[in-house]
């Protein structure tokens, strides 16, 4: 018998599957992080919360956390799973803020566009990078940053680790996007003491 079917078969009840281990990690979430969909099927079958409150931490909205773990794996089909069951778009939590953010962070393009599709906040602020377009100007993927200027990106949002979109350029070869920028108008503005 296979995890699969032990749990199709068991009689947990919503309490059991909705509990944390030693590290805040729920079935779903530690489902979600390996990439089984099946098992992510299995489990919001069974009643597991794809928004539960858990109490420690940066990983305190597990809503937010289930939406983002597909993103940095590039599991798209698990993504738009958790959508599909009610997972929060837009919730902020852990390193990246939102699953926009981390998406744009780890260049993910087509988790990018299906948040953006679905309605996802393209200037929420939170998180290391301050915002989606300053993440993904940080990664440098010019493809995502021209798509996010598109769909509205305000190029002038102060916020996070990095402050503006031409800070959050790490690196010299980003040129490019850098000439991007300011093209469509980034302005340099210098962080207030």
């Amino acid at each position: 018998m296979g995890l699969v079917d032990m749990i199709s078969q068991s009689s947990m009840t919503t309490d059991n599957l909705n509990k944390t281990n030693l590290y805040d990690k729920s079935s779903l979430i530690l489902a979600i992080s390996y990439g089984h969909c099946h098992i992510v099927t299995l489990l919001l079958e069974k009643g597991a919360d794809v928004g539960l409150v858990t109490e420690y931490g940066d990983w305190s909205f597990e809503g937010a956390i289930a939406l983002q773990t597909p993103c940095e794996a590039s599991f798209e089909a698990i993504g738009g799973l958790l959508l599909d069951r009610g997972a929060n778009i837009n919730a902020q939590a852990g390193l990246y803020g939102t699953a926009l953010q981390a998406a744009c962070c780890n260049i993910n393009q087509v988790i990018v566009r299906l948040l953006l599709d679905r309605g996802a906040n393209i200037n929420a602020r939170g998180g290391e990078y301050g915002n989606a377009l300053q993440a993904a100007c940080y990664s440098g993927n010019e493809v995502i940053v021209r798509l996010l200027l598109d769909r509205g990106a305000n190029i002038n949002v102060r916020g996070g680790h990095y402050f503006n979109v031409l800070q959050a350029i790490r690196c010299e070869y980003y040129k490019v996007i850098v000439q991007l920028l300011l093209y469509r108008g980034a302005k340099l503005t210098p962080r207030k003491k």
